[in-house]
C-alpha cells in the first residue's frame, strides 16, 4: 500500500471543534496536496454535527495534548460510531482498545496507519465496535445514569 493510499482511497470529512479555530491551515493543506476526497466542514453544531457523525465509519481523535475528556468521543459513541484515539490524556480511559475503538501512539503515523488499515478493511469489526461504543455510551456517559450515580454517592456520604 502506497504512502498516500490511505488518503486517496476513502473520503474524509474534517470538522472544527471551535467556532474560533483557524480553518486556514486545513484549507492550505488540502490545496497543497490536492486531495479531492477531503471535505472541510468547518465548525458545525446541532443536527448538522450529528448528521456528519452518523455518516462516518469511524471518528479519529488524533490529540497530541493531554485532553481530559474529549466531547468528540462521547458524541461518536452516542451515535454508535467507533473512535480511533491517541494514547494520551484521558482518551485511553474512555476508549477500550479493540472493543469500542482503537488507540494509537500520539504523533506516530505508522501506529495510526496500522489501525486504519485494520478498521477500514473489516465492516463487521466496525459494526461490532459501533454497537460496543453505543453500549459504552449508555452505561458510562448517558446523563440520567450519571445523575443516578451522583445521587448514590451523595446518599452514601450523607448516610455515612
Amino acid at each position: 500500500m502506497g504512502s498516500n493510499s490511505l488518503m486517496t482511497s476513502h473520503s474524509l470529512s474534517l470538522k472544527s471543534e471551535s467556532e474560533n479555530s483557524n480553518n486556514t491551515e486545513f484549507l492550505l493543506h488540502k490545496t497543497k496536496y490536492n486531495y479531492q476526497n477531503i471535505q472541510f466542514a468547518g465548525f458545525v453544531n446541532g443536527d448538522k454535527k450529528y448528521s456528519l457523525i452518523k455518516k462516518a465509519e469511524f471518528i479519529i481523535v488524533p490529540s497530541v495534548c493531554f485532553e481530559n475528556y474529549p466531547l468528540a468521543i462521547v458524541e461518536a459513541f452516542c451515535c454508535g460510531i467507533p473512535v480511533i484515539g491517541s494514547k494520551i490524556g484521558g482518551i485511553p480511559f474512555i476508549i477500550e482498545d479493540n472493543k469500542d475503538g482503537f488507540l494509537f501512539e500520539p504523533n506516530d503515523f505508522n501506529s495510526l496507519k496500522k489501525v486504519l488499515n485494520k478498521i477500514q478493511k473489516n465492516v463487521k469489526l466496525r459494526e461490532t465496535m459501533g454497537e460496543n461504543a453505543r453500549e459504552t455510551f449508555f452505561k458510562k456517559m448517558e446523563f440520567s445514569n450519571n445523575i443516578k450515580r451522583l445521587e448514590e454517592v451523595y446518599r452514601n456520604v450523607i448516610n455515612g
